[in-house]
């Protein structure tokens, strides 16, 4: 083939490929969102439901990658708290209220901590 004609073949298949024109584009974006620092800070602790001293698991001071991996909900049937709290993202969770309290993380932020979730070793590890 022709190197003109390989590249119209290229061009097209990227084309097809744009995102822009998928149904969902952000299931295919990275995630650019710091989720500790941009989500959980300000939309989990900053009304003390996940503060340092609360009753709640802490999702504000440092290690919280380690206390999400290694711990298990004390209110929910013991379910592990990676796969807990994200659970509690959905819109009916089987335990408790859905969170955030008020309103729901837009899909980007939803999708950035279900990927943080998802990356959590067994050792607290991202």
């Amino acid at each position: 083939m022709s190197r003109l004609r390989l590249s119209l073949m290229a061009l097209v298949a990227l084309a097809a490929c744009d995102p822009g024109t998928l149904e969902n584009p952000d299931r295919f974006r990275a995630c650019m969102i710091d989720v500790e620092v941009d989500i959980f800070l300000p939309k989990c602790g900053s009304a003390g439901c996940h503060a340092a001293n609360s009753a709640q698991i802490d999702l504000v001071s440092p290690g919280i990658g380690m206390r999400i991996a290694t711990t298990n909900s004390p209110t929910c049937q013991s379910k592990p708290m990676r796969s807990y709290l994200a659970e509690k993202l959905t819109d009916s969770p089987s335990c408790g209220a859905p969170m955030p309290l008020g309103e729901a993380l837009p899909n980007a932020e939803l999708k950035c901590v279900r990927d943080y979730l998802l990356a959590l070793s067994a050792d607290g590890g991202t």
